[in-house]
């Protein structure tokens, strides 16, 4: 989901929507705002948005991706609408889709660098070639990885029209880290899958267990924590 949406839903809620309420307009919770602006957001941008932004990336050594439902991190899956693949998007609902963008942009390119060996000047081969890459996307994961929560916080900074409250910060930076690592893992041909021990089947799991945590995350942390 784009920054504007996903900041929007959150500042909308736990800052904007008090001042709404004081004037007899009830909010929706939530988990309802949230959901109805990723839906607005993927029938805006397309099913190629949905799914992550820019596509899936290639593999360490510039693999082409299999087909969309080929399974996630390698892993195996079913066709279009499977769990998978459904939970797969439903992650990209916690993550700024301009950090999904940079980070799939950048791992394409690293696919694609022509590296050489700063000694000779020659292009690298393999093995030294995969571990330059890898190097370069852990970087790359890294800085994704801190800037999708900040990256939300900035939003809900400019999104509300007062000063917003700690509550409104905390749930969504967590499940913005927490979705962005599984995406990560879980997306085909991924390098972290093929970098960490079973992580084909991490992601997997990762998939079917935390993409529904999220979700009831969200409503309870909410009931818990409801917008004052």
């Amino acid at each position: 989901m784009s920054l504007t949406s996903l900041a929007s839903s959150f500042a909308d809620a736990y800052v904007n929507a008090p001042e709404e309420r004081r004037l007899g307009r009830a909010a929706p919770p939530i988990h309802r705002r949230l959901g109805a602006a990723a839906a607005a957001a993927a029938v805006a941008a397309g099913p190629a948005a949905a799914a992550g932004g820019a596509g899936l990336p290639p593999g360490p050594a510039g693999a082409a991706p299999p087909p969309p439902g080929g399974g996630a991190g390698g892993g195996g899956g079913g066709g279009s609408g499977s769990p998978l693949s459904d939970n797969l998007k439903s992650l990209t609902d916690y993550i700024p889709s301009e950090v999904l963008t940079l980070y799939i942009a950048a791992l394409a390119a690293i696919a694609k660098w022509p590296f050489t060996d700063p000694k000779t000047g020659k292009a690298l081969t393999e093995p030294s070639l995969t571990q330059v890459q890898t190097e370069w996307s852990s970087w790359v994961f890294t800085f994704c990885m801190v800037a999708a929560p900040i990256w939300i916080v900035l939003g809900v900074f400019l999104a509300s029209k007062s000063t917003p409250k700690l509550t409104a910060f905390v749930w969504p930076t967590i499940a913005a880290a927490i979705a962005f690592f599984v995406y990560a893992l879980a997306i085909p041909n991924s390098w972290l899958a093929t970098f960490m021990p079973n992580g084909g089947l991490l992601g997997t799991i990762g998939l079917l267990v935390i993409t529904p945590v999220l979700h009831a995350g969200t409503m309870v942390y909410t009931k818990l924590f409801p917008p004052s």
